[in-house]
């Protein structure tokens, strides 16, 4: 037997879960190495779904919140764009985490900010902005703000998750 996963093998015997459905396994049988069988039927295939599909769980998950329900359309692109910096460009809650010294917030307002500067230069730009310049990119003046205002929200994640650590530690933030 392959110490490999997944093999062209065992691709010749791959159905999408959609369409093979699995019994479950028969109750207390017993497997050739001494285990128990237990059916992983329909976790599997709900991950599957899930994994394969984020969109549509996101969407699901808003539907069933009504988290959509009355939100203006640039609340829903704040919360888009949110969604778009973790999952397209990988700022994951950890990688924010490492954020100390008001990087996020600076980088907020410098989007908040660029547009509404008269032609010229901008001299306060480098004193707020926290990152190499190839990292600012600068949209309309419409864009600008929504990725302020997501900016801003992963900020406040960051503060919300530093107090849940420090509550369950015992101290505070």
């Amino acid at each position: 037997m392959s110490d490999a996963l997944w093999t062209a093998e065992s691709n010749q015997n791959y159905y999408p879960p959609q369409i093979l459905r699995y019994d479950p396994a028969p109750k207390g049988k017993t497997l050739p190495d001494g285990r128990k069988a237990v059916s992983m039927t329909f976790p599997v295939l709900q991950l599957t779904d899930w994994v394969a599909q984020p969109d549509k769980v996101a969407d699901e998950i808003a539907r069933r919140l009504n988290a959509t329900e009355g939100q203006s359309k640039a609340a829903l692109d704040v919360l888009l764009e949110r969604r778009r910096q973790v999952q397209d460009e990988k700022f994951s809650p950890d990688h924010d985490d490492r954020y100390q010294h008001g990087e996020l917030e600076r980088a907020a307002a410098s989007y908040a900010l660029y547009k509404c500067q008269p032609q010229g230069p901008l001299w306060w730009f480098s004193a707020v902005w926290a990152w190499p310049m190839k990292w600012f990119k600068s949209k309309s003046h419409r864009e600008n703000l929504v990725r302020a205002a997501a900016l801003l929200i992963a900020a406040i994640e960051c503060i919300d998750r530093a107090e849940a650590r420090s509550a369950k530690e015992g101290g505070a933030a």
